[in-house]
């Protein structure tokens, strides 16, 4: 059986977005941007997020993250996969800080034009990336355990602990739905 429905869900860091749009693009649905969808000019959310994240998931396949607590619901709804990467603190926050650098060199425009923030700024700003993706990994979990909890229907819940178990998974032949890790 295939899945059609996919939500990929780990912290800040942990590869969601880039495994999203990787399995959106060897399956031929589209991808679900949520982050694209939240982010207004001057990183403030925007009023539609969640009619427009309703609007999209309620399509017949796509692929996205699993974020924000106001779309989880509709996620467990429609999802019929959740792939967990429930990485390692250290690897996520390696991660975070490394993009952000990168970002904040280039002056990389993200979603409605923003730009990531000085690094330095982590020291008074509660809602630094960096900080956020500290707080990411327990937030994961307890969004996982809140919307997900052990033995409710509900979509199929896979959980790779390490980068190494992804990649093999993602090694397997194109049509490969099962998981033998």
């Amino acid at each position: 059986m295939g899945f059609d429905r996919i939500a990929v869900a780990g912290a800040s860091g942990s590869g969601k977005t880039t495994l999203a749009r990787r399995l959106a693009d060897r399956r031929g649905v589209p991808y679900i941007d949520m982050d694209g969808l939240y982010y207004g000019p001057g990183w403030r959310p925007r009023a539609a997020f969640t009619a427009s994240a309703l609007r999209r998931l309620g399509a017949g396949a796509w692929v996205t993250e699993w974020q924000y607590d106001e779309v989880a619901p509709a996620l467990v709804a429609r999802a019929q996969l959740v792939i967990w990467l429930d990485y390692p603190a250290r690897l996520s926050i390696t991660s975070v800080v490394c993009r952000t650098l990168l970002r904040r060199i280039h002056q990389e425009a993200l979603w409605a034009g923003n730009v990531e923030p000085s690094p330095w700024s982590f020291l008074w700003r509660r809602d630094h990336v960096f900080r956020y993706a500290w707080r990411g990994v327990r937030n994961t979990r307890r969004s996982l355990a809140a919307h997900l909890p052990d033995g409710a229907p509900g979509p199929v819940l896979w959980r790779f602990t390490r980068p190494r178990e992804l990649s093999r998974w993602l090694a397997a032949p194109d049509g490969e739905v099962s998981r033998a890790v």
